[in-house]
Formats: C-alpha cells, structure tokens, sequence
C-alpha cells in the first residue's frame, strides 16, 4: 500500500515538472513561464443595502416626465423599487439615502424629494448600448407629473 503511494506521488511530480519544462521550453529563456489564460465574467452589484422603510419607497412610487420628454414610471412591490423605463422593467436597489443602484450597474436612481414637487435623476445605459464593452451612460433629469 505504501509503494502504491509513492509511486503515484512520483507519477504526480514528473508530470507538474514535465508540464512546467513545456511552459518554460514555450518562451524565451530568463522569460516568466505563461500561465494558461482564464476568463472571468463578473457581475458588479451595489456594496451594500440600505435600509428603506416602506413609506419612503412608496412615496418614490409614480409617473415622472424626463428631461427628454420620455417618462418613466416607478413602482414598488415588497419595499423593492421597480422602473419602467427604456422598454426595461428594472429593479433598483437602495444604497444610500435616496439612492438606489440596479445589480448589473447599468441603472441608477437618486431621488429629490425636495424638488419642486419631487424629482429624480436617472442615469442609465440605453438598451442599444448595452452589448458596447464601454457603453454610454445617459443622464437625465425629471419631475414627478401632476
């Protein structure tokens, strides 16, 4: 039992050293040996939760005309925040006060309760721009609707 042990742990070390030598062989002497490349997608979330009382995500909740004549609508189930935007439901989570941030990061929402009458600022990654690698924000700027 013993021998069958340290023969696969012998099999084991010339194989990590066989493939060692091939990655060094594969680049210039004195050069770091390359370490076989891995891809990582990552999804950037919020840090942290912000604790929102139910009122105050109720209070967000309505129709506001932005500054580009487009209007969003915002509403809230289970203390969650929702915007229906950009032909996009989106899910908004609170980061700070009046602050809410989507999980993909592509949508942010801070909210102006003393606007005239309440107001928002919307920034967001159109749909068109959201396959880009750097895609372009827009900001806009809006009022709640009377």
């Amino acid at each position: 039992m013993r021998i069958v042990s340290v023969a696969v742990l012998a099999v084991l070390a010339g194989a990590a050293a066989g493939a060692a030598g091939q990655s060094s062989m594969q680049t210039e002497p004195g050069a770091p040996a390359q370490l076989a490349g891995v891809n990582v997608t990552g999804q950037r979330t919020p840090l942290s939760h912000y604790y929102v009382a139910p009122e105050q995500v109720h209070e967000i909740s309505g129709a506001y005309l932005m500054s580009n004549n487009a209007t969003a609508k915002i509403s809230d189930r289970r203390s969650k925040l929702y915007v229906d935007f950009d032909g996009r439901v989106t899910e908004l989570q609170a980061v700070g006060e009046n602050l809410y941030v989507s999980r993909g990061n592509d949508m942010s929402l801070q909210y102006k309760p003393e606007s005239f009458g309440a107001g928002m600022v919307l920034t967001y990654v159109p749909r068109e721009s959201m396959a880009q690698a750097n895609p372009d924000r827009v900001t806009l700027y809006a009022s709640r609707e009377r």
